[in-house]
């Protein structure tokens, strides 16, 4: 499975509807500022509701208990810098 034990894998990698949980960021202090912002850190748990193909990698956060909070549109680039493991899907 993609990202699930081993190396951290890009953001984009993932399959649609996998449940990831974010190893690190790998960017400058403006990215890491950024995509800090919007709340996605090494930690933060994401459902990938689009991946692959044209357009913006779309991301749902998500909480422990498995409730779904905001979704985002990240750029293909943004989104590459993003290093996930696989915890469900």
């Amino acid at each position: 499975m993609i990202g699930h034990k081993g190396s951290p894998t890009p953001l984009p990698s993932v399959p649609r509807g996998s449940v990831v949980i974010v190893v690190s960021l790998a960017g400058g202090p403006g990215f890491v500022k950024r995509v800090s912002e919007m709340g996605i850190g090494p930690g933060s748990k994401l459902r990938v509701v689009k991946s692959g193909g044209p357009g913006p990698v779309i991301v749902e956060m998500t909480s422990s208990v498995g409730a779904s909070g905001p979704r985002m549109a990240l750029g293909l680039g943004a989104a590459s810098r993003i290093l996930v493991r696989l915890i469900d899907g």
